[in-house]
């Protein structure tokens, strides 16, 4: 009995020391035009727009270095940039994969409709969802999801990760080198997509 109690009480003890963080934070945008995000030290990134001049940025944290990372946001004439860095004495893993097992961070992001986005990222998976003026995403090793995008011009390359796009209308330019592009029938609209992968699979429905 007291083996188990013991057993319950380290269990309790390891749960409570990885809880998931949230940060949350509010930034008013009315005269930013760019919206950078360095997705660099993020597994996920959701973005979606809203009718609000203010960009909303949850960031969700977990794992056993959590409180070793910090948001990073700076306005710069009409540049807003959003990332996450570590802190400057962390020694973080040098390889990526194991970097992401031991710490995970998420972003999620509501940005005023029609500003210009771009997000880079590695192994980054990246969900969008609104309507933008333009909208780069770069990412190299996870998926890219689209449903429900609209713009001027929507461009999305990746090197492994596949490009998905749903419920999207516009006209499409997609390339893989060495995947395969799966076009099915879509409606026609103004927004201009260029979607370029070297080894993904494209898919449009």
């Amino acid at each position: 009995m007291a083996r188990n109690a013991i057993f319950y009480f380290f269990l309790l003890v390891s749960t409570c020391c990885f809880a998931q963080k949230a940060v949350e934070k509010s930034v008013y945008a009315k005269g930013v035009t760019l919206i950078d995000i360095d997705a660099q030290n993020v597994y996920k990134v959701s973005i979606k727009t809203h009718a609000s001049n203010n960009v909303l940025i949850t960031t969700v944290m977990d794992g056993e270095y959590q409180n070793e990372f910090i948001n990073t946001i700076k306005e710069d004439g009409t540049t807003l940039y959003i990332g996450v860095e570590n802190r400057p004495l962390f020694d973080k893993p040098n390889d990526k994969l194991s970097a992401h097992k031991v710490v995970a961070v998420a972003l999620e992001v509501l940005v005023p409709a029609y500003k210009q986005v771009r997000i880079v990222g590695d192994y980054t998976q990246v969900y969008v969802e609104g309507k933008y003026d333009n909208l780069q995403i770069s990412t190299g090793n996870e998926m890219v999801y689209m449903k429900n995008t609209f713009g001027n011009l929507i461009q999305a390359r990746t090197r492994n990760g596949n490009i998905v796009v749903e419920n999207s209308k516009g006209s499409f330019e997609a390339i893989s080198k060495y995947g395969k592009v799966y076009k099915e029938k879509f409606k026609k609209g103004n927004t201009k997509f260029e979607l370029n992968s070297l080894n993904g699979n494209i898919y449009i429905n």
